[in-house]
């Protein structure tokens, strides 16, 4: 039980970090691989943050790059949430070094400013599946006409 909270309070952390490197990196741009925090013990969950994304409206395709850190040891799976609740992306399980450079969206989404949109990490154990824990990204997506 102590080894599941420290690996959440790191992820959370992580996350948190993550964000605020998406924020002082400037609107526009997702933080790029190597802006990815140092793991700093073996327990150490990381995912990249992202403050903005962007996509035209009637393509069901976000181009953004979701990876699973080498240094992880566990499968992330990323689902895009829009801040009314709509699931509009789930990725497969990625493995260590798995990386996504496109994102298909189960639908189009129409134009606007989704500001609040989450970017749902959830971590597996790579032997028994089991949910190891889970991390939002908080970030604004614009769909431009």
């Amino acid at each position: 039980m102590k080894k599941r909270i420290i690996i959440a309070s790191v992820c959370a952390v992580s996350v948190i970090l993550s964000g605020l490197i998406g924020f002082y990196m400037g609107k526009g741009a997702a933080v790029p691989a190597s802006a990815v925090i140092e793991k700093t013990d073996s327990n150490s969950i990381f995912v990249p943050g992202y403050d903005y994304m962007s996509m035209k409206a009637g393509e069901k395709t976000i181009s953004a790059r979701l990876y699973n850190p080498e240094g992880n040891h566990c499968l992330i799976e990323a689902a895009i949430i829009l801040p009314d609740g709509t699931e509009i992306y789930r990725s497969d399980k990625l493995n260590p070094g798995d990386t996504l450079d496109a994102l298909d969206l189960s639908r189009t989404v129409p134009t606007g400013m989704y500001e609040r949109t989450i970017l749902r990490y959830s971590c597996y154990a790579i032997g028994d599946m089991r949910l190891l824990n889970e991390a939002d990204v908080i970030f604004t997506l614009e769909v431009k006409p």
